[in-house]
């Protein structure tokens, strides 16, 4: 099986980013008016992320498709037994 690490380094950076908002930014409006605003706002960024973090992983994981151009090989065969 076959892993496309771009995928996969797109999910570890989403996974910083959530780690990011709620161990630095977060904690930054403790103790203010603003924080349960900035909260909810964090907790509907990190469920974004985490299905952006669940889409990524299965695109990294899936298999490919086979391709129907006309340069495959089951194609060109066909072609030339309906030829010959």
């Amino acid at each position: 099986m076959k892993v496309n690490i771009f995928y996969i380094t797109s999910a570890l950076f989403s996974l910083a980013l959530i780690c990011y908002l709620w161990l630095f930014y977060l904690p930054m409006y403790e103790n203010t008016a603003e924080y349960t605003s900035i909260k909810m706002i964090v907790m509907m960024v990190t469920g974004a992320m985490v299905l952006v973090i669940a889409v990524n992983i299965f695109l990294a994981t899936r298999e490919k498709e086979t391709s129907h151009s006309l340069n495959t090989p089951e194609t060109s065969n066909n072609a030339k037994q309906s030829q010959g």
